[in-house]
Protein backbone atom coordinates (compact mmCIF):
# COMPACT_ATOMS: atom_id res chain seq x y z
CA UNK A 1 0.00 0.00 0.00
CA UNK A 2 1.42 3.22 -1.03
CA UNK A 3 2.35 6.07 1.74
CA UNK A 4 -0.83 8.03 0.11
CA UNK A 5 -3.06 5.45 -0.23
CA UNK A 6 -2.32 5.24 3.88
CA UNK A 7 -2.93 9.07 4.16
CA UNK A 8 -5.89 8.87 2.79
CA UNK A 9 -7.65 5.54 4.74
CA UNK A 10 -6.26 7.70 7.83
CA UNK A 11 -8.14 10.76 6.59
CA UNK A 12 -11.52 8.78 6.09
CA UNK A 13 -11.20 6.84 9.24
CA UNK A 14 -10.27 10.67 11.19
CA UNK A 15 -13.61 11.66 9.35
CA UNK A 16 -15.63 8.71 10.54
CA UNK A 17 -14.06 8.62 14.18
CA UNK A 18 -15.00 12.22 14.62
CA UNK A 19 -18.23 11.76 13.25
CA UNK A 20 -18.96 8.63 15.98
CA UNK A 21 -17.94 10.75 18.43
CA UNK A 22 -20.28 14.13 17.33
CA UNK A 23 -23.43 11.54 16.69
CA UNK A 24 -22.68 10.01 20.56
CA UNK A 25 -22.38 13.13 21.84
CA UNK A 26 -25.32 14.56 20.59
CA UNK A 27 -27.51 11.75 21.58
CA UNK A 28 -25.74 11.62 25.12
CA UNK A 29 -26.87 15.41 25.52
CA UNK A 30 -30.48 14.88 24.19
CA UNK A 31 -30.93 11.69 26.48
CA UNK A 32 -29.60 14.14 29.67
CA UNK A 33 -31.17 17.64 28.47
CA UNK A 34 -34.51 15.91 27.36
CA UNK A 35 -37.28 15.71 29.34
CA UNK A 36 -38.42 12.14 30.21
CA UNK A 37 -41.87 13.15 29.78
CA UNK A 38 -42.64 16.43 27.22
CA UNK A 39 -46.42 16.63 26.86
CA UNK A 40 -46.34 15.85 23.30
CA UNK A 41 -44.96 12.47 24.54
CA UNK A 42 -47.86 12.14 26.45
CA UNK A 43 -50.71 12.54 24.28
CA UNK A 44 -48.99 10.52 21.73
CA UNK A 45 -48.47 7.57 23.93
CA UNK A 46 -51.64 7.92 25.86
CA UNK A 47 -53.48 7.86 22.15
CA UNK A 48 -52.04 5.08 21.10
CA UNK A 49 -53.17 2.77 24.21
CA UNK A 50 -56.89 3.71 22.91
CA UNK A 51 -58.87 1.06 21.83
CA UNK A 52 -61.46 3.46 20.41
CA UNK A 53 -62.21 6.70 20.09
CA UNK A 54 -65.16 9.19 18.56
CA UNK A 55 -64.29 12.67 19.18
CA UNK A 56 -60.88 14.09 18.58
CA UNK A 57 -59.51 17.73 19.97
CA UNK A 58 -56.44 19.77 18.65
CA UNK A 59 -54.72 22.82 19.29
CA UNK A 60 -52.28 24.26 20.73
CA UNK A 61 -51.64 24.70 25.08
CA UNK A 62 -54.87 26.57 24.94
CA UNK A 63 -56.86 24.42 23.82
CA UNK A 64 -54.77 21.84 25.84
CA UNK A 65 -56.03 23.32 29.22
CA UNK A 66 -59.22 24.51 27.76
CA UNK A 67 -61.66 21.45 26.86
CA UNK A 68 -61.31 18.31 29.47
CA UNK A 69 -62.74 15.11 27.71
CA UNK A 70 -64.64 13.72 30.70
CA UNK A 71 -66.57 16.28 30.62
CA UNK A 72 -67.47 16.13 27.34
CA UNK A 73 -68.01 12.37 27.71
CA UNK A 74 -70.04 12.62 30.67
CA UNK A 75 -72.97 14.48 28.41
CA UNK A 76 -72.84 12.94 25.41
CA UNK A 77 -71.29 9.90 26.36
CA UNK A 78 -68.79 9.89 23.42
CA UNK A 79 -65.10 8.41 23.41
CA UNK A 80 -63.04 11.51 23.40
CA UNK A 81 -59.57 12.43 23.47
CA UNK A 82 -57.84 16.01 23.49
CA UNK A 83 -54.85 16.01 21.40
CA UNK A 84 -53.32 19.49 21.86
CA UNK A 85 -50.46 20.43 22.52
CA UNK A 86 -47.95 23.30 23.11
CA UNK A 87 -47.04 25.08 20.20
CA UNK A 88 -48.59 22.64 17.91
CA UNK A 89 -48.61 24.27 14.87
CA UNK A 90 -51.82 24.00 12.18
CA UNK A 91 -50.12 22.03 9.95
CA UNK A 92 -48.95 19.26 12.53
CA UNK A 93 -52.86 19.63 13.94
CA UNK A 94 -53.97 18.61 9.99
CA UNK A 95 -51.35 15.28 9.86
CA UNK A 96 -52.10 14.27 13.21
CA UNK A 97 -55.91 14.74 12.31
CA UNK A 98 -55.40 12.40 9.36
CA UNK A 99 -54.12 9.31 11.39
CA UNK A 100 -56.57 9.61 13.79
CA UNK A 101 -59.09 9.25 11.18
CA UNK A 102 -57.28 6.70 9.62
CA UNK A 103 -57.16 4.36 12.25
CA UNK A 104 -60.75 5.56 14.40
CA UNK A 105 -64.42 5.42 13.46
CA UNK A 106 -64.37 9.93 14.34
CA UNK A 107 -67.61 11.47 14.72
CA UNK A 108 -66.56 15.10 15.91
CA UNK A 109 -63.64 17.13 15.54
CA UNK A 110 -63.14 20.17 17.85
CA UNK A 111 -60.15 22.54 16.98
CA UNK A 112 -58.99 25.08 19.16
CA UNK A 113 -58.45 28.31 16.91
CA UNK A 114 -54.99 30.36 18.94
CA UNK A 115 -54.86 33.21 16.54
CA UNK A 116 -51.06 33.61 17.37
CA UNK A 117 -51.08 30.12 15.70
CA UNK A 118 -52.42 31.90 12.43
CA UNK A 119 -49.35 34.95 12.76
CA UNK A 120 -46.36 34.27 10.25
CA UNK A 121 -44.06 34.27 13.30
CA UNK A 122 -43.36 30.67 14.71
CA UNK A 123 -42.41 29.63 18.05
CA UNK A 124 -39.29 28.37 17.23
CA UNK A 125 -37.90 26.50 20.43
CA UNK A 126 -40.94 24.19 20.40
CA UNK A 127 -41.67 23.37 17.03
CA UNK A 128 -41.25 19.90 15.69
CA UNK A 129 -41.76 18.41 18.81
CA UNK A 130 -44.90 17.17 18.52
CA UNK A 131 -44.08 15.24 15.30
CA UNK A 132 -40.78 14.03 16.60
CA UNK A 133 -43.08 12.39 19.28
CA UNK A 134 -45.71 11.27 16.75
CA UNK A 135 -43.44 9.83 14.38
CA UNK A 136 -41.90 7.13 17.03
CA UNK A 137 -44.96 5.43 16.47
CA UNK A 138 -45.15 5.54 13.10
CA UNK A 139 -43.94 3.68 9.45
CA UNK A 140 -41.21 5.34 7.33
CA UNK A 141 -43.70 5.87 4.42
CA UNK A 142 -46.22 7.84 7.18
CA UNK A 143 -43.29 10.16 7.94
CA UNK A 144 -42.39 11.00 4.33
CA UNK A 145 -46.59 11.38 3.75
CA UNK A 146 -46.47 13.89 6.74
CA UNK A 147 -42.87 15.43 5.76
CA UNK A 148 -44.77 16.12 1.82
CA UNK A 149 -47.39 17.60 3.61
CA UNK A 150 -45.47 19.77 6.12
CA UNK A 151 -42.23 20.84 3.69
CA UNK A 152 -44.03 24.33 2.82
CA UNK A 153 -44.53 25.10 6.49
CA UNK A 154 -40.67 26.43 5.72
CA UNK A 155 -39.96 28.20 8.40
CA UNK A 156 -39.10 25.10 10.75
CA UNK A 157 -39.03 22.61 8.38
CA UNK A 158 -36.00 24.24 6.13
CA UNK A 159 -35.93 27.36 7.33
CA UNK A 160 -32.93 28.53 10.36
CA UNK A 161 -35.11 27.04 13.42
CA UNK A 162 -34.46 23.81 11.55
CA UNK A 163 -31.54 23.24 13.11
CA UNK A 164 -33.04 22.14 15.83
CA UNK A 165 -34.20 18.67 14.48
CA UNK A 166 -29.84 17.64 14.66
CA UNK A 167 -30.19 19.55 18.72
CA UNK A 168 -33.83 18.47 20.62
CA UNK A 169 -32.69 19.96 23.51
CA UNK A 170 -32.92 23.54 21.81
CA UNK A 171 -36.62 22.63 21.55
CA UNK A 172 -37.40 21.06 25.17
CA UNK A 173 -34.83 21.05 28.05
CA UNK A 174 -35.08 20.49 31.55
CA UNK A 175 -32.90 22.75 34.10
CA UNK A 176 -29.34 22.27 35.16
CA UNK A 177 -30.13 20.88 38.63
CA UNK A 178 -32.95 18.39 37.11
CA UNK A 179 -30.84 16.46 34.52
CA UNK A 180 -29.62 13.75 37.66
CA UNK A 181 -33.55 12.68 38.22
CA UNK A 182 -34.27 13.05 34.22
CA UNK A 183 -32.14 10.19 33.42
CA UNK A 184 -33.02 8.53 36.22
CA UNK A 185 -36.43 8.43 35.15
CA UNK A 186 -35.67 7.34 31.66
CA UNK A 187 -33.33 4.30 33.15
CA UNK A 188 -36.39 3.33 35.70
CA UNK A 189 -39.03 2.85 32.66
CA UNK A 190 -41.11 5.66 35.05
CA UNK A 191 -44.59 6.05 33.13
CA UNK A 192 -44.50 9.41 30.56
CA UNK A 193 -47.31 10.79 32.56
CA UNK A 194 -45.76 10.90 36.05
CA UNK A 195 -42.46 11.83 34.52
CA UNK A 196 -44.55 15.12 32.60
CA UNK A 197 -46.12 15.96 36.12
CA UNK A 198 -42.36 15.99 37.54
CA UNK A 199 -40.98 18.19 34.89
CA UNK A 200 -43.95 20.69 34.91
CA UNK A 201 -44.39 21.54 38.30
CA UNK A 202 -47.51 21.71 39.70
CA UNK A 203 -49.16 20.44 35.79
CA UNK A 204 -51.44 17.41 36.68
CA UNK A 205 -52.28 14.58 33.68
CA UNK A 206 -56.26 13.52 34.27
CA UNK A 207 -56.73 11.09 31.54
CA UNK A 208 -57.53 10.97 28.25
CA UNK A 209 -54.34 13.53 27.01
CA UNK A 210 -56.09 15.78 29.27
CA UNK A 211 -53.71 17.71 31.69
CA UNK A 212 -54.41 21.49 33.74
CA UNK A 213 -52.76 23.64 36.44
CA UNK A 214 -54.52 24.38 39.55
CA UNK A 215 -53.22 27.80 40.13
CA UNK A 216 -54.02 31.08 39.91
CA UNK A 217 -52.34 34.01 37.83
CA UNK A 218 -51.44 36.67 39.82
CA UNK A 219 -52.76 39.65 38.24
CA UNK A 220 -50.54 42.32 40.67
CA UNK A 221 -46.93 41.11 39.82
CA UNK A 222 -44.24 43.47 38.49
CA UNK A 223 -44.72 40.64 34.89
CA UNK A 224 -47.78 41.94 32.62
CA UNK A 225 -45.31 44.14 30.05
CA UNK A 226 -45.58 41.57 28.10
CA UNK A 227 -49.54 42.03 27.42
CA UNK A 228 -48.85 45.21 25.31
CA UNK A 229 -47.57 43.34 22.30
CA UNK A 230 -50.55 40.58 21.60
CA UNK A 231 -52.37 40.52 18.66
CA UNK A 232 -50.49 42.73 16.84
CA UNK A 233 -49.67 40.79 13.78
CA UNK A 234 -51.88 39.76 10.41
CA UNK A 235 -52.94 36.17 9.73
CA UNK A 236 -50.71 34.14 7.99
CA UNK A 237 -52.59 33.33 4.16
CA UNK A 238 -50.70 30.18 4.78
CA UNK A 239 -51.40 29.33 8.03
CA UNK A 240 -55.62 30.01 7.04
CA UNK A 241 -55.22 27.50 4.37
CA UNK A 242 -53.89 24.86 6.53
CA UNK A 243 -56.81 25.52 8.63
CA UNK A 244 -59.05 25.34 5.28
CA UNK A 245 -57.77 21.82 4.76
CA UNK A 246 -58.27 20.51 8.42
CA UNK A 247 -61.84 21.81 7.46
CA UNK A 248 -61.97 20.27 3.97
CA UNK A 249 -60.46 16.52 5.37
CA UNK A 250 -63.49 16.78 7.83
CA UNK A 251 -66.19 17.58 5.31
CA UNK A 252 -64.18 14.37 2.72
CA UNK A 253 -64.19 12.04 6.14
CA UNK A 254 -68.38 12.95 7.02
CA UNK A 255 -66.82 14.19 10.62
CA UNK A 256 -68.51 17.46 12.47
CA UNK A 257 -65.87 20.07 12.62
CA UNK A 258 -66.26 22.88 15.52
CA UNK A 259 -63.72 25.38 15.54
CA UNK A 260 -63.80 26.58 19.17
CA UNK A 261 -61.88 30.02 20.45
CA UNK A 262 -60.99 29.41 24.17
CA UNK A 263 -60.88 32.48 26.60
CA UNK A 264 -58.42 34.77 27.71
CA UNK A 265 -58.40 36.75 30.22
CA UNK A 266 -59.80 40.28 29.95
CA UNK A 267 -56.64 42.36 30.20
CA UNK A 268 -55.63 39.91 26.66
CA UNK A 269 -58.35 40.71 25.12
CA UNK A 270 -58.38 44.12 25.79
CA UNK A 271 -55.25 44.76 24.32
CA UNK A 272 -55.66 42.95 20.75
CA UNK A 273 -58.13 45.65 20.58
CA UNK A 274 -59.48 45.88 16.83
CA UNK A 275 -56.94 42.97 15.74
CA UNK A 276 -59.11 40.68 17.51
CA UNK A 277 -62.33 42.08 15.63
CA UNK A 278 -60.70 41.04 12.35
CA UNK A 279 -59.15 38.02 13.39
CA UNK A 280 -62.54 36.63 14.45
CA UNK A 281 -63.98 37.79 11.31
CA UNK A 282 -62.04 35.93 9.03
CA UNK A 283 -61.39 32.63 10.65
CA UNK A 284 -65.44 32.61 11.60
CA UNK A 285 -65.89 33.25 7.44
CA UNK A 286 -63.07 30.52 6.99
CA UNK A 287 -64.85 27.85 8.85
CA UNK A 288 -68.83 28.82 8.39
CA UNK A 289 -68.06 28.95 4.54
CA UNK A 290 -66.60 25.18 5.08
CA UNK A 291 -69.48 23.96 6.93
CA UNK A 292 -68.46 24.03 10.48
CA UNK A 293 -69.43 25.60 14.02
CA UNK A 294 -67.09 28.76 15.30
CA UNK A 295 -67.72 29.16 19.12
CA UNK A 296 -65.63 32.31 20.10
CA UNK A 297 -65.82 32.00 24.15
CA UNK A 298 -64.45 35.30 24.00
CA UNK A 299 -66.92 36.86 23.22
CA UNK A 300 -69.56 34.61 24.22
CA UNK A 301 -73.25 36.52 26.38
CA UNK A 302 -73.18 35.70 30.28
CA UNK A 303 -76.06 33.96 30.17
CA UNK A 304 -73.55 30.94 28.53
CA UNK A 305 -69.78 31.85 29.43
CA UNK A 306 -68.77 34.20 32.28
CA UNK A 307 -65.08 34.96 32.27
CA UNK A 308 -63.53 35.01 36.00
CA UNK A 309 -59.88 36.33 36.82
CA UNK A 310 -60.01 32.79 39.14
CA UNK A 311 -60.56 30.70 35.78
CA UNK A 312 -56.62 31.77 34.20
CA UNK A 313 -53.40 30.12 35.50
CA UNK A 314 -51.58 32.98 33.60
CA UNK A 315 -51.81 35.34 31.05
CA UNK A 316 -53.54 33.36 28.45
CA UNK A 317 -54.28 29.69 29.74
CA UNK A 318 -57.09 28.68 32.10
CA UNK A 319 -56.59 26.53 35.17
CA UNK A 320 -58.62 23.43 35.75
CA UNK A 321 -61.75 25.03 37.64
CA UNK A 322 -61.57 27.27 34.51
CA UNK A 323 -61.86 24.79 31.79
CA UNK A 324 -64.38 22.39 34.27
CA UNK A 325 -66.70 25.33 33.28
CA UNK A 326 -65.83 26.06 30.24
CA UNK A 327 -66.25 22.73 29.31
CA UNK A 328 -69.41 22.55 30.74
CA UNK A 329 -70.61 25.98 28.52
CA UNK A 330 -69.11 24.14 25.29
CA UNK A 331 -71.55 20.86 25.84
CA UNK A 332 -74.67 23.03 26.35
CA UNK A 333 -74.08 25.09 23.45
CA UNK A 334 -73.33 22.57 20.98
CA UNK A 335 -76.31 20.45 22.50
CA UNK A 336 -78.02 23.72 21.48
CA UNK A 337 -77.24 23.88 18.04
CA UNK A 338 -77.75 20.28 17.22
CA UNK A 339 -81.33 20.75 17.96
CA UNK A 340 -82.08 24.30 16.76
CA UNK A 341 -79.03 24.54 14.23
CA UNK A 342 -77.89 28.29 15.40
CA UNK A 343 -76.49 29.62 18.24
CA UNK A 344 -75.65 33.21 17.38
CA UNK A 345 -77.90 35.29 19.37
CA UNK A 346 -75.44 33.85 22.23
CA UNK A 347 -72.48 36.04 21.41
CA UNK A 348 -71.68 39.57 20.78
CA UNK A 349 -69.61 41.66 18.59
CA UNK A 350 -65.62 42.64 20.26
CA UNK A 351 -66.82 46.23 20.33
CA UNK A 352 -69.87 45.22 23.33
CA UNK A 353 -67.48 43.01 25.33
CA UNK A 354 -65.11 45.12 25.92
CA UNK A 355 -67.45 47.93 26.68
CA UNK A 356 -68.89 45.80 29.27
CA UNK A 357 -65.79 45.31 31.23
CA UNK A 358 -65.95 47.43 34.13
CA UNK A 359 -62.87 47.62 36.26
CA UNK A 360 -59.57 47.67 36.08
CA UNK A 361 -57.92 44.85 34.49
CA UNK A 362 -54.33 44.96 34.99
CA UNK A 363 -51.73 47.36 36.19
CA UNK A 364 -48.45 48.67 34.92
CA UNK A 365 -45.64 50.65 35.82
CA UNK A 366 -42.44 51.95 34.16
CA UNK A 367 -40.29 53.82 35.64
CA UNK A 368 -37.21 56.24 34.41
CA UNK A 369 -33.62 57.80 36.23
CA UNK A 370 -32.98 60.99 35.30
CA UNK A 371 -31.60 64.67 36.22
CA UNK A 372 -34.90 65.16 38.12
CA UNK A 373 -35.54 62.06 39.93
CA UNK A 374 -37.65 58.44 39.35
CA UNK A 375 -40.10 59.33 36.65
CA UNK A 376 -42.87 57.14 37.16
CA UNK A 377 -45.85 55.85 34.38
CA UNK A 378 -48.53 53.81 34.98
CA UNK A 379 -51.42 52.38 32.78
CA UNK A 380 -53.54 49.72 32.94
CA UNK A 381 -56.16 47.60 30.93
CA UNK A 382 -59.74 48.16 31.18
CA UNK A 383 -62.73 48.36 29.23
CA UNK A 384 -64.63 50.93 26.97
CA UNK A 385 -66.32 52.98 29.56
CA UNK A 386 -63.98 53.08 32.92
CA UNK A 387 -62.21 55.78 33.77
CA UNK A 388 -59.24 54.54 35.65
CA UNK A 389 -57.55 56.96 38.35
CA UNK A 390 -54.05 56.36 39.90
CA UNK A 391 -52.35 56.63 43.45
CA UNK A 392 -48.45 56.69 43.24
CA UNK A 393 -46.46 55.19 46.94
CA UNK A 394 -42.65 54.91 46.82
CA UNK A 395 -40.98 52.48 49.67
CA UNK A 396 -37.22 54.06 51.09
CA UNK A 397 -36.98 51.37 53.71
CA UNK A 398 -39.76 51.87 55.98
CA UNK A 399 -42.83 50.86 54.63
CA UNK A 400 -44.93 52.12 51.32
CA UNK A 401 -46.03 56.03 51.62
CA UNK A 402 -48.48 58.19 49.18
CA UNK A 403 -46.21 60.38 47.28
CA UNK A 404 -49.04 61.42 44.88
CA UNK A 405 -52.90 60.51 45.82
CA UNK A 406 -55.88 58.92 43.33
CA UNK A 407 -56.27 61.08 40.16
CA UNK A 408 -56.82 60.58 36.38
CA UNK A 409 -52.95 61.81 36.11
CA UNK A 410 -50.91 58.67 35.11
CA UNK A 411 -47.46 60.18 35.71
CA UNK A 412 -45.44 60.97 38.88
CA UNK A 413 -42.01 62.26 39.71
CA UNK A 414 -40.59 61.03 42.93
CA UNK A 415 -37.28 62.92 44.10
CA UNK A 416 -35.58 60.35 46.42
CA UNK A 417 -33.83 62.01 49.32
CA UNK A 418 -30.72 59.96 48.91
CA UNK A 419 -29.10 57.49 46.56
CA UNK A 420 -29.93 53.99 47.38
CA UNK A 421 -33.03 51.60 46.47
CA UNK A 422 -36.37 52.42 46.22
CA UNK A 423 -39.77 50.42 46.01
CA UNK A 424 -42.07 52.00 43.34
CA UNK A 425 -45.87 51.06 43.42
CA UNK A 426 -49.42 51.93 41.71
CA UNK A 427 -52.61 51.53 42.63
CA UNK A 428 -55.16 51.64 40.24
CA UNK A 429 -58.73 52.35 40.35
CA UNK A 430 -61.84 52.92 38.65
CA UNK A 431 -63.14 56.80 39.32
CA UNK A 432 -66.00 56.88 41.39
CA UNK A 433 -64.89 53.47 43.39
CA UNK A 434 -63.91 53.90 47.49
CA UNK A 435 -61.70 50.82 47.19
CA UNK A 436 -58.29 50.77 48.34
CA UNK A 437 -57.65 49.29 44.78
CA UNK A 438 -58.60 47.40 42.38
CA UNK A 439 -55.11 46.82 41.25
CA UNK A 440 -51.61 47.39 41.94
CA UNK A 441 -48.20 46.38 40.78
CA UNK A 442 -44.79 47.52 42.02
CA UNK A 443 -40.79 47.22 41.52
CA UNK A 444 -37.40 48.16 42.99
CA UNK A 445 -35.53 51.32 41.25
CA UNK A 446 -31.93 51.99 41.98
CA UNK A 447 -31.22 55.59 42.24
CA UNK A 448 -27.66 57.73 42.31
CA UNK A 449 -28.24 61.54 41.63
CA UNK A 450 -26.97 63.09 38.52
CA UNK A 451 -26.49 59.77 37.23
CA UNK A 452 -29.59 58.92 35.02
CA UNK A 453 -30.10 55.39 33.93
CA UNK A 454 -31.01 56.93 30.30
CA UNK A 455 -33.53 53.89 29.72
CA UNK A 456 -36.48 52.65 31.30
CA UNK A 457 -37.67 50.19 33.55
CA UNK A 458 -39.31 47.54 31.70
CA UNK A 459 -41.67 44.83 32.80
CA UNK A 460 -40.28 42.08 31.84
CA UNK A 461 -42.12 39.98 29.45
CA UNK A 462 -43.77 36.37 30.29
CA UNK A 463 -45.78 34.07 28.80
CA UNK A 464 -43.79 33.25 25.78
CA UNK A 465 -42.85 30.04 24.86
CA UNK A 466 -39.81 28.65 26.93
CA UNK A 467 -38.15 25.64 27.31
CA UNK A 468 -40.94 23.74 28.77
CA UNK A 469 -42.97 24.79 25.93
CA UNK A 470 -46.17 25.76 28.03
CA UNK A 471 -48.18 27.42 25.61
Amino acid sequence: MTATARKTIHSILGIVVALAIVIVSVNAAAFALCPAGSKSEVVWTEYRNQESLDTIVLGTSLMARSLDPEVVDNHFATHSFNMSTPSQSVSESYVALREVLDNHDIKHVVYGIDFSALWPEYWGNVASVFMAEKWKGDAPWQRFEDMSYILTDYEWMLGATSINWAFPWVQQRVGPGEVADNVRMKLDGTPVTKAAEYVEDGWIYHGQGYGNYNAVFDYNADHHKSYRHLGMSPLKEENLNYLADICDLCNQRGVEFVAMVPPVPDFTLITMKDHYAEYTRQVKELVESHGGLYLDFNLAKPDVFESRESYFQDFEHMNYEGAAVLSDAFVELVKEYESTGDVSAHFMSYDERIAGIDHIAIADLTDKVTESGIELHASCATGTNVIPEYQFLVDSGSGYEVVQDYSTSDSCLYVPPANGEYKVRVNIRKQGSDVEFEKHTQHSVAYAAGSPHGKPHENRPHGEPGQSGNR
